[in-house]
């Protein structure tokens, strides 16, 4: 039956397999723009990281005397931003951290990520690989986000795994002031660069994966999502 030709409205004839796939193409077209999450990526790491013993310790008492307590900015202590194997300290804040009830008007990135070790603890950024690139700069690649940076677009970063990669996607919010109105083109996706030991911008397309991955995780769902985040960001209409 498959191969006889069949009359649709009696304007023109087609084999039933034909139409079958006339029909999937109309399908997919009105198909939900995020039923289609890219395979390879997760929100959970493949292999735990390794802690280091103790914590940044003097490192993070520099920029958070009591960043033990809940008014200074959250730390994700469980990921491993460089793909090293260690664990390293990463502020998920939403807001800008501040020190001893003042809040900083201008945090810098260097207060929020600390990478861990077999020696312990370091801030990131290697300075003389930065500085010869931003010497002989060209625009249409992205600079390093190192740690003299302000920290507008790294706010409630979220973690993004992909099969095979230690170094992890970083999604966050780049807003210099209001994050409740974010959307997904507010999100920059960052990937770790190990030559200049700082975050980098991804391409368009890699960004763009990230995106539809969130969407489809995210998107359509009954839960509610955190206010000041990513995945609110990528679901806002």
């Amino acid at each position: 039956m498959t191969g006889q030709p069949i009359k649709i409205d009696g304007a023109f004839r087609m084999t039933f397999s034909g139409y079958l796939m006339r029909l999937a193409v109309m399908l997919m077209a009105v198909a939900p723009a995020y039923a289609a999450p890219a395979a390879v990526l997760s929100l959970t790491p493949a292999h735990a990281c390794q802690p280091p013993a103790g914590s940044p310790g003097k490192l993070l008492d520099l920029a958070y005397p009591n960043a033990s307590t809940g008014g200074n900015a959250p730390f994700d202590h469980q990921v491993d931003i460089n793909g090293d194997g260690w664990c390293d300290w990463v502020s998920t804040a939403a807001q800008p951290p501040h020190r001893d009830g003042v809040e900083l008007m201008q945090p810098q990135m260097k207060d929020f990520i600390f990478l861990g070790g077999s020696r312990g603890w370091r801030r990131f950024g290697n300075a003389k690989a930065i500085r010869a690139f931003i010497d002989q700069h060209d625009v249409d690649r992205p600079v390093p986000y190192d740690g003299g940076a302000e920290v507008s677009g790294f706010v409630s970063p979220l973690f993004i795994f992909a099969d095979g990669e230690p170094r992890p996607y970083v999604a966050a919010l780049a807003l210099a002031q209001d994050v409740l109105d974010a959307r997904a083109e507010d999100v920059v996706v960052y990937r770790w660069h190990g030559g200049f030991d700082a975050l980098l911008r991804v391409g368009e397309q890699e960004r763009a994966m990230v995106i539809r991955f969130l969407q489809a995780h995210y998107c359509g769902s009954k839960v509610a999502l955190p206010v000041q985040s990513v995945a609110e960001a990528v679901c806002a209409r």
